[in-house]
């Protein structure tokens, strides 16, 4: 219990950074089945595994089945491998695997959906394929390290050599308007989105000019990353609106045998609240099936080719002895993304970790709020109140922490203050308590009370009145504190409960739900099972792995 809340209270989102790389295609099959049975199962990944393995998440599209079930489809080149083989991937560092491409369906779609659920029996991800589209298409939600992702995978080509109904358990297949749409569902309850999609004409190192207009398509509606494979060649790395595509990673466990097909590499980056930082490529070669970090000639000709064949994307590389470092033209090494995004009525605001930007419906930038030096905003929420919308923001600085509120009108932020009085808060919620069709901002705040012994975590209550915070509620006198909260409507009245995760007795933590009752909370006697499946799951999900 103690480890995990010590785990938990560790999670300060300033300090967040994810480790993140990519690949191209691994197959498990042909010529890598005969290297594995000559060699050993982790033969293919030997020369690499060490890199993969210094990141928090690893991907890499798995261009087979790895069933015993199915039957063959009867294509020209039809793929499936041993369950034994995916042990050398999983001991490589890879969990993160996308299923949509034109070989997962190989040998039907009984074996599709067993090579799903038999890499999430290994507590991997698996994205990209399943029972119908709605599964298939759906995001891969996770967080790490306190960085929240949504991830999708999607076939971008029709399938070829066989007729597969998308009513039929198979990948994901959507047009570009209803990938564009699922991003901008989720781009507000994340910190980042992936997408990754299998297109492109094969052995072209360009991108055709679908695959440029959906890329762009896909960034405008909200993607911070594009993650291109199918073409079994590097193609072009293109900076869009400080983002990154990668149009194509190519090969990188494969049998193919010419050296422009083995011409591969590791894409890199860093993801933090607020930026994707250091975005690189280290070049790869693949020699008797397998891949390998490469220097000298070798280096120097895939950096070369990355350099011809990007001529025009507005992508400069920038050499770093055994990687290559990606920039834009004007050598910007750090991609600005937003924390979050809050939609109101005729525009919208963008948070960023040292400043907030109020733009129009016309993408005009109206006004901006500039944090002080050094300090950084880790969270936020917008309060709908009767006469206008608040903005409030939770800044870290390296002596304090504390909340700054704004109203937000056509005019611009107004009324902007910093409230000393908060003390040491670390997480906001909006919510409307009362049903008065107006949010109360609740601040989850770490504070000693004068009879208590140990420092415990509160919850307090505020509402809006003159565009100033009004206390409604200074957290309950009780000795036990929470974990963690957050705010669900369990009986779908319109308001929410509050539901704290507390340490427990017996168990690792107690779940406990309360309801407002104007002047403080009420606990309920018991507490729907279903939750433990939802939010707590996402709490504890850095702890399980």
């Amino acid at each position: 219990m103690y480890i995990l809340i010590a785990f938990l209270c560790a999670q300060n989102p300033v300090d967040s950074r994810v480790t993140f790389c990519a690949v191209g295609d691994i197959l498990l099959d042909r010529g890598i089945r005969r290297a594995i049975n000559a060699h050993s199962i982790e033969y293919p990944f030997e020369l690499v595994k060490t890199f993969v393995q210094t990141h928090d998440l690893a991907f890499c599209n798995l261009e087979c089945p790895v069933s015993p079930k199915g039957h063959s489809t009867g294509k020209i080149y039809c793929f499936r491998a041993d369950t034994s083989f995916f042990r050398g991937v999983e001991d490589a560092g890879f969990d993160i695997f996308s299923l949509a491409n034109n070989h997962i369906i190989d040998w039907g779609q009984e074996a599709c959906l067993d090579t799903r659920a038999f890499i999430e029996a290994q507590n991997l991800y698996a994205i990209g394929a399943g029972e119908d589209q709605e599964i298939a298409q759906k995001p891969l939600l996770l967080t790490k390290h306190g960085v929240r992702f949504a991830i999708f995978a999607y076939l971008g080509d029709p399938l070829k050599g066989v007729v597969w109904s998308e009513k039929r358990p198979g990948p994901a297949q959507a047009g570009i308007k209803e990938i564009c749409d699922a991003i901008s569902k989720v781009r507000n309850h994340v910190d980042f989105v992936i997408v990754s999609i299998h297109w492109g004409i094969e052995y072209i190192h360009t991108p055709g000019k679908a695959q440029i207009s959906w890329a762009h398509a896909m960034i405008d509606a909200g993607a911070d990353l594009i993650i291109g494979h199918h073409p079994h060649v590097l193609q072009s790395i293109e900076v869009y609106r400080d983002r990154v595509i990668l149009y194509s990673l190519g090969n990188f466990v494969f049998d193919q045998r010419k050296t422009y097909q083995r011409q591969t590499g590791i894409f890199s980056c860093i993801f933090k609240p607020g930026c994707i930082d250091s975005a690189s490529f280290t070049p790869c070669f693949i020699s008797d099936y397998r891949p390998e970090i490469v220097r000298d000639t070798l280096y120097a000709s895939i950096k070369d080719k990355l350099i011809k064949i990007s001529q025009g994307f507005n992508t400069e590389f920038i050499d770093d002895s055994t990687t290559v470092l990606i920039a834009d033209t004007n050598r910007s090494l750090m991609c600005k993304t937003a924390l979050g995004r809050v939609s109101m009525p005729g525009y919208r605001v963008m948070i960023y970790p040292q400043q907030a930007e109020l733009w129009d419906t016309l993408s005009a930038l109206k006004d901006i709020i500039l944090i002080p030096d050094k300090d950084t905003i880790w969270d936020y929420c917008c309060i709908a109140g009767t006469l206008a919308y608040h903005l409030c923001m939770l800044v870290s600085s390296p002596a304090r922490h504390y909340v700054m509120h704004c109203s937000v009108s056509d005019s611009g932020f107004a009324h902007t203050w910093c409230s000393e009085e908060i003390l040491n808060p670390w997480k906001l919620h909006a919510v409307d308590l009362d049903g008065d069709g107006s949010d109360e901002l609740c601040v989850a705040v770490y504070t000693k009370e004068p009879h208590q012994t140990e420092a415990t975590n509160k919850l307090h209550v505020y509402t809006v009145e003159y565009n100033r915070l009004v206390s409604l509620y200074q957290g309950s006198r009780k000795s036990t504190h929470f974990i963690d909260c957050a705010f669900l409507d369990r009986d779908a009245d319109g308001l929410a409960e509050l539901y704290t995760l507390e340490p427990g007795t017996d168990t690792d933590y107690t779940l406990n739900v309360y309801q407002w009752l104007g002047t403080g909370f009420w606990k309920y006697p018991e507490v729907l099972d279903t939750v433990a499946t939802t939010w707590i799951e996402d709490v504890l999900q850095d702890a399980r792995r």
